[in-house]
């Protein structure tokens, strides 16, 4: 599968998915999968989910490159979440009281 179809899949595959989400839920996970795609470029980690919890789902030829990965991602899914005050009002409201 070349590059191109792989991507026109995955982009397939979240318009599907977010055709019951809202626009909220839509923009935090293509904010998620963003940071993740981006902390899996050069490993050999293939991130394949982000579901509606923001967990990651992957798969990797090894254990080696996950702690790596886990940071990175945490840690640029907070940078991305915090240049988008208004997805991060809409997750203060999410949390239960």
């Amino acid at each position: 599968m070349t590059q191109l179809s792989r991507l026109l899949l995955v982009l397939a595959l979240l318009g599907a998915g977010c055709a019951t989400m809202s626009p909220q839920e839509t923009a935090l996970r293509e904010l998620m999968w963003h940071a993740a795609t981006g902390c899996a470029t050069g490993t050999a980690i293939t991130v394949t989910d982000i579901d509606s919890y923001g967990r990651v789902h992957y798969s990797t030829r090894g254990m080696s490159e996950v702690p790596e990965f886990t940071a990175c991602y945490s840690q640029r899914s907070r940078e991305e979440l915090a240049k988008r005050p208004d997805l991060a009002e809409y997750l203060k409201k999410q949390q239960p009281k």
